[in-house]
């Protein structure tokens, strides 16, 4: 609740990771809740009213948006709501390195590379291809490809 000559009620969600589009869906989910908790329904008429809601991106990537909004479609016409967005290097740097990421990188890692031998074995792709679909760098699947080579 910020307090001023009207109180208003915010939704503020803060973001880290890399923008993928989820958080919106967040955002409806949560403001939904919100107005539903203090919805009153009347003589079977439910009435609602959304938070203000915004975003603040702590970290910047190319596609860190700068700006959001709901568009809702209704039988009676389309409203649309735009959420507010800050943008800023707050948390410069990487993601804490935790155990569980470390764990879960060399997992995604391993499997990027598993992938790329299938596609190796099968012998059908370009390296470059190989590369942009299991998501290693040209010269990561260069070494696999070396290494496939020796073994066979």
């Amino acid at each position: 609740m910020v307090f001023g000559k009207i109180p208003k009620k915010y939704h503020v969600e803060c973001e880290s990771s890399l923008p993928d589009g989820k958080i919106a869906i967040r955002l409806f989910e949560y403001d939904a809740q919100i107005a539903l908790d203090e919805g009153v329904v009347t003589e079977e008429t439910l009435t609602v009213t959304f938070p203000n809601t915004a975003v603040l991106y702590l970290r910047t990537f190319k596609k860190t948006p700068d700006k959001m909004k709901y568009v809702i479609i209704t039988p009676g016409g389309t409203v649309q709501y735009d959420v507010p967005i800050g943008v800023g290097d707050i948390m410069g740097g990487a993601l804490i390195e935790t155990e569980a990421r470390k764990i879960l990188n060399k997992g995604i890692s391993e499997t990027k590379k598993e992938t790329a031998l299938r596609m190796l074995k099968r012998g059908k792709m370009t390296v470059e291809e190989i590369a942009e679909d299991s998501g290693l760098s040209v010269a990561e699947v260069e070494q696999l490809a070396g290494l496939f080579v020796s073994v066979t």
